[in-house]
């Protein structure tokens, strides 16, 4: 037994960390992957036609009656009224994922313009979706943050959580199979090096999934289901199936070259028993290291759990280390943190009461033994201090006073400078209502002028965009460079500088 395992088993006894399992939901299956220390406990259950399509619940019943059988594939006869946390995977449920870039900025800032970003990617109204967002990568050269978000849809979220709770599933996070294929490469796979850049596939019942994966993280995914593949045929030819995955591998080869200079070094090939006829495909036509998916386990396993096991590959990272995106939505989190302060109390009801009286008596005792110390130190230095060093100290004070005041000064000018986030989004709002789109904003405060960029389909739109601006008294000594009007793949990009009106008092 390794020492991190050995520590996981010592905080799951005393209720510090609760074990999460990992847990897979399909449109067919239903699959369940628990570590116990050495090897990890699988179990599964197929699920009948028509129960979920593309990730939805039309069955709710129907469901709820297999997540309970499957709770007692997990328990057998013991333990059956305790919840089961676990990390939830949707295999079929399609997760929209965009990665965007930010100049490098910390703090609450950070946090703002990530948020702002979010909501200008979105596919769809915020009350439609659940998103989440994390960080994937530095350019220190250009001074750049990679930010991969994503969405998924609100209604199968909360339908999933309800139903999954019903059965006695309690739930820590949810994600895209995606996002859980990513993690078991990173932390489990054979000669995965975190520093390179591969290419994944997987496929499996639900179709063919390609992933980008980059210094570990997941930067891009595609996935083509059998039933697009098919179409109306009944059955899939070779031939059909092998023109399908050269093309799809030929976009996402492209879509890589056309963003990333460095070379890829490989792609890991999960297939299951079509692995030797898919790698004979790859070979013929691309120049590419193919890689078999081995994992680093004390067992083997079917690739049809890569999934489950991903996710389940979660609960080995501390909560306030987990960076990962959960599309599990705020009051699911919250619900989940007092799920387990619950059980930490519980556990702990006897052994608190005597511990806070132990604390209560040893502060108490403390407080008596600083005290009269404090008291015998204040009387020596009173009578060994000379006039000379209490002139001194007063004289520290006045400095101190001073500075202080210097301080409240600046907090007060910070406070009376423009909100760079109202600009922006004011500027965002007027581009959209001038069909124009926002791309990139930047404004250090103060006095110092302001940078904007964005895409437009006309050069007549854009120069309209400049007479709103002009026309804003809000806004001051705006510039439109003509030489920075040039065509890109969304038309025309443009860039205008101006400065924020001072505030009238």
């Amino acid at each position: 037994m390794t020492l991190a395992v050995l520590k996981d088993k010592i905080l799951s006894i005393l209720k510090v960390r609760e074990s999460i399992a990992g847990l897979e939901i399909s449109d067919s299956v239903v699959r369940f992957a628990s570590f116990g220390g050495k090897n990890w406990q699988l179990c599964g259950l197929r699920l009948p036609p028509g129960l979920i399509e593309n990730g939805e619940i039309k069955d709710y019943a129907g469901f709820i009656e297999a997540l309970r059988a499957l709770r007692q594939q997990i328990f057998a006869s013991r333990d059956r009224g305790r919840k089961i946390n676990v990390a939830v995977s949707l295999s079929s449920v399609n997760v929209y994922s965009q990665v965007f870039s930010l100049p490098m900025i910390e703090g609450e800032n950070l946090e703002k313009a990530i948020q702002l970003n979010v909501q200008m990617v979105s596919p769809a109204e915020s009350s439609e979706t659940y998103a989440g967002w994390q960080m994937v990568g530095q350019d220190q050269k250009s001074l750049r943050l990679e930010i991969l978000s994503a969405f998924i849809s609100r209604s199968i979220v909360d339908k999933t959580k309800k139903a999954l709770k019903e059965a006695g599933f309690m739930i820590h996070s949810i994600e895209s199979r995606a996002m859980s294929l990513t993690r078991l490469l990173r932390e489990a796979a054979v000669g995965f090096d975190r520093e390179q850049s591969y290419i994944a596939l997987s496929l499996d019942s639900s179709g063919l999934e390609f992933l980008i994966i980059r210094k570990a993280n997941l930067y891009f995914q595609y996935f083509n289901s059998w039933r697009d593949i098919q179409g109306e045929e009944r059955q899939i030819s070779r031939e059909a199936f092998e023109a399908v995955l050269v093309r799809n591998f030929h976009q996402v080869l492209s879509f890589y070259n056309s963003h990333w200079p460095e070379p890829l070094g490989g792609m890991f090939l999960s297939a299951s028993s079509l692995e030797e006829e898919i790698g004979q495909i790859v070979s013929k036509n691309f120049q590419l290291k193919i890689l078999g998916l081995q994992l680093n386990l004390n067992q083997s396993v079917n690739p049809d759990w890569f999934v489950a096991l991903g996710s389940g590959l979660r609960s080995f990272t501390p909560h306030r280390e987990d960076q990962d995106i959960s599309l599990l939505g705020i009051s699911a989190q919250e619900e989940f943190r007092r799920h387990q302060l619950i059980q930490f109390v519980s556990f702990w009801r006897v052994l608190v009461p005597v511990s806070l009286s132990i604390l209560l008596i040893t502060f108490l005792i403390a407080h008596i033994f600083l005290g009269r110390i404090n008291q015998s130190l204040v009387k020596k230095s009173l009578i060994a201090m000379s006039s000379e060093q209490a002139g001194e100290i007063a004289n520290l004070e006045k400095q101190a006073e001073g500075f202080n005041y210097l301080i409240t000064l600046v907090s007060k000018a910070e406070q009376s400078s423009p909100d760079k986030f109202a600009i922006a989004d004011r500027l965002a709002g007027i581009m959209r209502q001038n069909g124009l789109t926002f791309r990139e904003f930047y404004f250090q405060g103060g006095a110092a002028p302001v940078l904007l960029r964005g895409w437009a389909p006309s050069e007549a739109q854009i120069l309209k965009f400049k007479k709103i601006l002009d026309a804003n008294s809000e806004f001051q000594s705006v510039s439109l460079p003509f030489s920075e009007i040039k065509p890109s793949d969304q038309g025309l990009s443009f860039s205008i500088s101006l400065t924020i009106a001072p505030k009238t008092p």
